[in-house]
């Protein structure tokens, strides 16, 4: 086991000026005007760069926003940025005369800030809603990044795939999810050399020497029409490489992790340094690189990637001792699903309509184009990791109206997914990939096909505690839901969403202490719902709450991933049955993992890993009962004859 971390130094590839010309700024602005280039050119810059603010080259006490882009529409001297406010802080800007512009080669997680002028409404401050709506960029799935130990050739050889792309085309229609492979795309990759493809093969191999870079894979969707059709349409994202030179060796070395986390929502480590990290050096909100070199190296795979994130707090410690005073810095990273839990959602409406002018309308109306609506629009996340087309039913599951009220952007997304029937989660991989996964423990038990991931024995784990929970926490689940589809119903002249409803366990409630009640589900019909919401009931009310199973970490391989949602056995038989909480026989019961937390032990003779994770036992329920709703509708029969009509 040989941990190594590399933690980026920036580097700065523009420096310049700023030119107000005499003038005192307005804010909030979207455009600064600049003179006297020092670094760089225009040309070399990309979107999504950090441009830092300050009173010289390199420093952010001016503040700190994101680069955009050179715009046709104003002179060459001037640049678009995110639109910013009068501040220093992440966002902000503080604008003086001669003051210095200095453009990092780094990319990050930043939200796109929506503003409305009037009843219009503009996406990252400048995008109107016309073009970009009936005409939405494609999306650039590159991969993940790789750090790695040169080999004998003093290279590190990458295999990059760009198969998981894709272009929105609303002449495909909902069963292929409006959307279609890419057919234009081209790759950037900077210092290395190609030994295998073309930069416009699907697949290409690449030779990297030692140090870091950024490549890069540009895609072109659907041409926007004219007058438009000058502007590109397309798609960047930045894949981070680095390659270890250990004769000059740039990665963190003096460091110990103190505490590592992986949920749903994605990954969370705190290293502690022992070694100088100048700001200077390493900015706030740098991006850190975690991999096993004892792990074989594989060009085409990511098997010895921990974790890609980006720096968020600091917490500095100064013990003194008889001979000397010691420093340590204790940095906390968040990988590309927990950042988005520290960002701004802004509330907003999307309506099915063929012919879109504005951004509340689309001609896309799937449960995926509005995850990807608020990836693409609102953040910057899919700019620096993939976002996979998996669930059936997130492709094409259709909305006529879909809306999200304000909160963090994780929530938003998460909100979405809850609201599928069954259930659904919004998920970061361990290497910091995006995707939707079916909760296995909600979905038809006919349905539960997938192989165990694990099976966990008495040779396996170290220890397990759990809770034995004989009372009902509900009494009751009375869920409503509307039936997934593009167009309203007439209902007494009126458009109207079509509406069922059940009840679980039925008109004679249970003995907990709760009703929950459920109001904006998502289903194909009312047979699925019926079904969803029994397996809930059950799950809720479930004998036996999340177990505690310590492993040793040389147990665990590279498959395990807690955003995949995957089924693991456990056996636990002979003595170490309890009497009173567990069955004679509890052999080979599945469950998922909610949660993977690895301890670190550094000894003497090396460093140790195990991990804990919390466990729930798989349950499964009754279906629920169909509830008539109110009369001026049709009948759950009629709503679910349509439905299945559809299917």
């Amino acid at each position: 086991m040989t941990l190594r971390m590399y933690l980026h130094k920036p580097k700065q590839i523009f420096i310049c000026q700023v030119d107000l010309g005499g003038n005192q700024p307005v804010y909030p602005q979207y455009a600064i005007a600049i003179k006297n280039i020092s670094l760089g050119t225009i040309g070399i810059l990309k979107e999504g760069m950090t441009l830092l603010l300050g009173t010289a080259p390199g420093k952010d006490d001016y503040g700190r926003i994101r680069f955009k882009h050179m715009s046709p529409d104003f002179p060459t001297n001037v640049i678009h940025v995110s639109r910013f406010s009068h501040g220093t802080n992440d966002g902000e800007g503080h604008l003086v005369e001669n003051s210095y512009i200095t453009i990092l080669e780094e990319f990050r997680v930043w939200a796109k800030v929506p503003r409305m002028i009037g009843a219009v409404v503009y996406k990252d401050g400048e995008y109107w809603g016309n073009v970009n709506s009936k005409y939405p960029p494609p999306c650039a799935n590159a991969g993940t990044g790789v750090a790695g130990t040169i080999g004998g050739n003093s290279k590190l050889s990458v295999t990059f795939y760009m198969g998981n792309s894709f272009k929105w085309d609303a002449g495909v229609g909902v069963a292929g999810g409006y959307m279609l492979p890419l057919t234009q795309w081209q790759w950037e990759i900077g210092d290395g050399t190609l030994t295998s493809g073309t930069l416009t093969s699907q697949s290409i191999t690449v030779d990297f020497p030692a140090g870091f870079r950024y490549v890069y894979l540009k895609a072109w969707g659907e041409t926007y029409p004219a007058p438009d059709a000058a502007v590109p349409n397309v798609h960047i994202q930045s894949v981070p490489v680095f390659a270890r030179n250990p004769a000059a060796d740039l990665s963190t070395t003096a460091f110990q992790i103190r505490s590592h986390t992986h949920t749903f929502v994605g990954q969370e480590i705190t290293a502690e340094f022992y070694q100088p990290l100048l700001r200077t050096d390493y900015p706030d909100g740098a991006m850190m690189m975690l991999w096993d070199d004892a792990i074989s190296y594989d060009p085409t795979q990511r098997y010895h990637m921990l974790f890609i994130g980006w720096h968020n707090v600091d917490a500095a410690t100064i013990t003194a001792e008889e001979t000397s005073v010691l420093h340590s810095t204790t940095l906390t990273f968040l990988d590309v699903g927990r950042r988005l839990e520290l960002l701004p959602g802004f509330s907003q409406v999307i309506e099915y309509n063929a012919n879109p002018t504005t951004w509340s309308m689309t001609r896309f109306p799937t449960l995926f184009y509005y995850f990807w609506f608020i990836l693409f629009w609102h953040s910057t996340a899919i700019d620096v990791t993939e976002f996979l087309r998996e669930s059936p039913d997130i492709m094409t599951m259709e909305f006529a109206i879909l809306g999200s009220e304000r909160g963090n952007l994780y929530d938003q997304c998460q909100s979405i997914a809850e609201k599928v029937r069954p259930d659904h989660h919004f998920t970061c991989h361990h290497l910091g990939i995006l995707h939707i996964v079916r909760d296995p423990m909600i979905q038809d038990y006919s349905a539960r096909l997938d192989v165990e991931l694990d099976n966990w024995t008495e040779n396996d784990w170290t220890s397990i505690s759990f809770p034995y929970l004989r009372p009902s926490r509900l009494y009751q689940i009375r869920t409503m839901a509307i039936i997934s589809r593009k167009t309203y119903i007439i209902v007494n002249g009126k458009n109207e969403l079509e509406i069922i409803a059940c009840r679980v366990p039925g008109e004679a409630p249970g003995q907990g202490m709760e009703l929950l009640e459920v109001n904006e589900g998502i289903t194909l019909n009312q047979t699925q719902l019926n079904m969803t919401e029994g397996n809930r009931y059950a799950r809720l009310n479930s004998r036996y709450g999340m177990f505690n199973i310590t492993i040793p970490y040389s147990r665990i391989n590279y498959l395990y991933d807690i955003s995949r949602m995957q089924w693991v056995k456990l056996t636990i038989s002979g003595s170490n049955i309890t009497e009173r909480e567990l069955a004679a026989t509890f052999n080979n019961k599945r469950g998922i993992c909610h949660e993977m937390s690895i301890q670190y032990d550094y000894t003497d003779t090396g460093l140790v890993r195990t991990a804990t994770f919390t466990w729930e036992m798989e349950t499964w329920g009754m279906p629920a009962e169909t509830e008539v709703l109110w009369p001026d509708v049709p009948t759950p029969a009629t709503l679910e004859a349509r439905a299945n009509a559809r299917i």
